[in-house]
């Protein structure tokens, strides 16, 4: 196939070669022509020589098309273009007389040039077509009759330069012969690397598409070395690399005695197709548990070290034919991703719609950031007399559908801003225009912090900055989420006590629904638990909620916590949260979330 794909390729250096050539000698013999005829035309009309000139250039633009064409470069072709060419510069000799003189190296040029890029057969081709058409040109006209003996002349020399020239012919055949071998040689170098593994020798994943593309199909598996990343860590790269060459032989040596030819894509990962048209579904995956168990078995020494390394493998199958090799990679990510050793590719496992969706929305939120779209909103804190005491901010992204302006809950778009790595930059965003717009109105406010915000330097620095600034500490509440995984209560206590002595309260919001020991929650000394609103929403009909309600309340009464009831959506709610002895409540019965400019007009009226 390479090898096909090779000929192509010289022959259409050939074909570009005979095309610039073409071109070329349209422009050149024309404006020529039409120069000696203009000169001398006594023995020849000038009408002659245009419809020799037209004729010419039919043939030519004939040939030229059939170069554009990639037509390969026939005998026939180059034949016509050799006699066409010496016999319109005959043509021109036997009109022009002795102007014709200027034409003398073209002939040599053209015996000689066509013999250079077509061969030594072409030389002698073009040297006796040249002969007989000059002699045929001279004898024919009256003033190379008067003339003789500077016709035969040019004849002799024409002879007698060419034969002299044809050794710097033949070097000039071989540089271009080894010029060729060398071009083959290093073709064949710049496939084999495009093809092959450098390390394992291994066809690699573009080879891989190729033969998915060409080949006939009955399945393909993705292996993928477990924690591979640990062994170049430990033992170094080095180690690693001569691992996943051992790994490759014994991998290839178990799979070709089954028929199936092994590939690495990347790094520590392999594919291994079936050449045979069919496979049984069971015979595959006994071959995939044959494997496993094979891998299990495997011991890789190290050379420099006395290390023995035992691998271990989850694989991925597709055995459709259609996008096997990204189908094959899902469901290696769901293998691993659910702990198992091995998974076929199903609906079922298709994430591609959640892929595509996650990319969409990564643009919405990259969109919404540049143009600004992302504002808080606040909702108000009420106390038991139902006044409110402060707001907390929210976050929310400004869409615009048909010129009609809506709120995106955060829900819709925060989790996909931590996949995207852009939740930084909307915590900075909403730390930011949050303290401007406090500011402004003067009133107590509350905004809401990760653990992951908490261990961002930027973050932290940020909310420093903007506490120093606008100097309103007595103001400000941090209410840390409480449905984070929090793997170090250290450097939490140490945030939570280097902003108390600001004067800034501390809240532990959506208590209830993460922590598996209150221990650790009551140990951070928090002034306020938001609990969270999936206890409170349903507290009205769920025993279970109330209950454990309750338990808080008086466990936070006894600690000197205060407590907030998140989501009091009805009258009914607050009734029964307010008769616990909860101390704030926050929710749509009261107060929807409000933006800015409302906020506003709220607070002047």
């Amino acid at each position: 196939m390479y090898q096909n794909r090779l000929k192509k390729l010289i022959a259409s250096r050939q074909n570009d070669a005979e095309f610039l050539q073409a071109i070329s000698r349209v422009v050149f013999f024309i404006s020529l022509s039409l120069i000696l005829g203009f000169l001398y035309t006594s023995y020849l009309s000038y009408r002659a020589i245009q419809i020799a000139l037209v004729l010419y250039t039919l043939f030519i633009i004939i040939h030229t098309f059939g170069i554009i064409k990639g037509y390969p470069p026939f005998m026939y072709r180059r034949l016509s273009a050799i006699v066409a060419d010496l016999g319109m510069l005959s043509f021109l000799t036997y009109s022009a007389q002795l102007n014709a003189i200027i034409l003398y190296p073209l002939i040599i040029w053209t015996v000689m040039g066509n013999g250079m890029r077509f061969g030594e057969k072409y030389f002698y081709i073009g040297l006796l077509t040249a002969v007989l058409f000059l002699t045929a040109a001279i004898e024919a006209n009256p003033f190379w009759a008067q003339h003789n003996d500077l016709g035969i002349a040019l004849i002799i020399g024409l002879i007698l330069i060419t034969i002299i020239h044809k050794r710097r012919l033949k070097q000039i055949q071989q540089i271009e012969k080894r010029f060729d071998t060398k071009f083959e040689r290093k073709v064949g170098e710049l496939v084999n690397e495009y093809h092959y593994d450098s390390l394992t020798g291994l066809k690699n994943r573009i080879a891989l598409e190729k033969a998915l593309e060409n080949e006939p199909f009955s399945g393909l598996m993705i292996i993928d070395i477990d924690g591979f990343m640990n062994i170049n860590e430990l033992y170094g790269i080095h180690t690693g690399d001569q691992t996943l060459k051992k790994f490759a032989v014994n991998l290839q040596r178990f799979l070709q005695e089954r028929n199936f030819e092994l590939y690495r894509i990347y790094g520590d990962v392999f594919a291994a197709k079936a050449h045979l048209k069919f496979i049984d579904h069971d015979v595959y995956e006994q071959t995939v548990k044959d494997l496993l168990l094979f891998t299990e078995s495997l011991q890789l020494s190290d050379e420099t070290s006395d290390n023995t390394i035992k691998p271990d493998i989850t694989i991925g199958i597709s055995l459709q034919q259609e996008d096997a090799l990204n189908k094959a990679e899902m469901a290696l990510n769901f293998a691993k991703k659910h702990a198992k050793k091995y998974i076929a590719y199903s609906k079922m496992i298709d994430n591609s719609k959640n892929i595509h969706q996650l990319l969409q929305r990564k643009n919405e939120i990259k969109d919404a950031i540049s143009n600004d779209n992302f504002i808080p909103v606040f909702q108000p804190i009420l106390n038991r007399a139902q006044k409110i005491v402060k707001y907390e901010a929210l976050i929310r992204m400004r869409k615009f559908t048909d010129g009609t302006e809506q709120l995106v809950a955060p829900h819709f778009f925060l989790h996909e801003a931590v996949k995207t790595k852009q939740y930084e930059t909307l915590t900075l965003i909403m730390i930011e225009k949050s303290f401007r717009y406090m500011d402004a109105l003067n009133r107590p406010f509350s905004i809401n912090l990760s653990f992951n915000d908490i261990l961002n330097d930027k973050v932290r620095n940020a909310l420093k900055e903007n506490i120093e600034r606008y100097n309103i500490t007595d103001h400000l509440t941090v209410e840390i989420l409480e449905g984070e995984n929090v793997d170090d209560y250290l450097v939490l206590r140490g945030f939570i006590k280097e902003f108390k002595k600001l004067g800034i309260e501390i809240a532990i919001d959506d208590f209830g629904s993460g922590f598996s020991n209150f221990t650790h929650v009551f140990e951070l000394e928090p002034d306020i638990l938001k609990i969270d609103a999936s206890l409170i929403k349903n507290i009205d009909n769920d025993k279970k909620s109330y209950e454990f309600v309750k338990s808080i309340v008086q466990l936070a009464k006894a600690l000197g916590i205060k407590t907030v009831a998140e989501f009091v959506h009805s009258k009914a709610i607050f009734e029964i949260t307010y008769e616990l002895g909860i101390d704030y409540f926050q929710g749509y019965y009261f107060y929807e979330p409000l933006p800015s400019e409302k906020l506003s007009e709220q607070v002047t009226n």
